[in-house]
């Protein structure tokens, strides 16, 4: 079951890059990133009331900042990365999350770290910047750099994310934490999504998947990844769950190769070092 979960998730996020880039041909990153949120926050609503009560005063700010910096941000940055960046190399800088997790509570909550965890978050540095380098060169446009940027700072969001989340949060049941911090993203996703012209792009797209997509893309991106990925580190460990931060970059990268993005050698040694500086960082 474990090793069920594990390929189901690595396809679901795996593929959320490919499916922000067909959403993004018929909205703008706003509206993409808005809706996405405010189909996460509808899929998971009916959790969520229940519990509203029983969440003390003291809790909600750390809440919203989970809420925050682990969806609402992130979903922006990446709908704007992908105007510019390809779904592949985006969904191998994404791997940065578990460097920036461990920055964060360095940082912050003053934690230790070892020299070969130090030693893996450079390794991850230089395979950031290899692939930064050669998307480049590919393009030959420096303003690359400035969305990639927006890649690496949505990762530093997660990173703060998680650590709100295991320093404030971490007795609140994951599935009740995951819905309510959802549901504080609800209202403000919704009124932005239909202030703007979305009802009229839908209204006169060429077709349906775009809009398909960024749906797909909150349902299960979003909310019922959440479900099985607690499911997961339920009946595993959070060891063997974080495995999914590996396979995360091939599947995206998979995807792609299929939708003919160019994807350079370089690339490929990029993705490595991160991976190996994801190792490193994760020794104890």
């Amino acid at each position: 079951m474990r090793w069920l979960l594990l390929i189901v998730l690595s396809l679901i996020w795996g593929s959320s890059f490919i499916l922000i880039k067909e959403g993004l041909k018929g909205f703008t990153f706003m509206q993409l990133a808005m809706l996405r949120m405010f189909a996460a926050s509808l899929t998971l609503f009916i959790f969520a009331l229940p519990h509203l009560h029983k969440v003390p005063k003291k809790r909600w700010k750390y809440i919203l900042l989970a809420a925050m910096s682990g969806n609402f941000i992130p979903s922006m940055l990446f709908s704007g990365a992908e105007t510019k960046l390809d779904s592949g190399i985006t969904g191998v800088l994404n791997a940065l999350t578990p460097i920036f997790t461990l920055l964060v509570s360095v940082f912050l909550y003053h934690d230790k770290t070892t020299l070969v965890q130090r030693l893996g978050i450079f390794i991850g540095f230089i395979g950031c910047a290899c692939i930064t380098g050669t998307s480049i060169s590919a393009k030959s446009d420096i303003s690359i750099v400035l969305y990639a940027g927006m890649v690496v700072l949505a990762t530093l969001s997660y990173g703060i994310s998680v650590n709100v989340i295991k320093h404030h949060l971490i007795d609140i049941h994951p599935l009740t934490l995951s819905s309510i911090s959802l549901f504080t993203l609800l209202l403000p996703s919704g009124a932005y999504l239909f202030s703007t012209d979305f009802i009229t792009r839908v209204a006169y797209l060429p077709n349906l998947t775009p809009l398909y997509s960024i749906l797909l893309l909150g349902i299960l991106g979003s909310a019922i990844s959440l479900v099985f990925f607690n499911r997961l580190v339920q009946i595993s460990s959070t060891l063997f769950a974080s495995s999914v931060t590996y396979t995360i970059p091939i599947v995206a990268l998979a995807w792609a190769v299929y939708a003919g993005e160019k994807i350079d050698f370089l690339h490929i040694i990029g993705m490595i070092l991160i991976i190996v500086g994801i190792y490193g960082v994760n020794k104890k």
